[in-house]
């Protein structure tokens, strides 16, 4: 179950404020103050400012294996993919 089917299963429409595809407005939203919201943890752990406010759900989870010949010449280009198609699934 994606974070986006559970938020709709479980959170009141009443109680949603913001919604938003786009990671970078989600965070803006949250750093200002107009509520909480969901981060990938490896974002979350980046900002010492954010703090968790329920645990994580075990069905959020979500694996993604990455094979590939490592050179210092493509890891942008490898980090960009990997993080480009990590929040594409995120999304939904």
């Amino acid at each position: 179950m994606s974070m986006h089917k559970w938020i709709a299963d479980n959170i009141p429409l009443d109680n949603v404020v913001f919604k938003s595809s786009d990671h970078t407005a989600l965070e803006k939203a949250v750093i200002d103050g107009m509520g909480i919201g969901l981060y990938p943890t490896f974002i979350a752990l980046e900002d010492k400012e954010l703090e968790l406010v329920m645990p994580l759900i075990h069905e959020w989870r979500s694996d993604l294996w990455v094979v590939t010949q490592y050179t210092v010449a493509c890891y942008q280009l490898l980090l960009s993919i990997v993080l480009s198609v990590y929040y594409s699934v995120m999304q939904y």
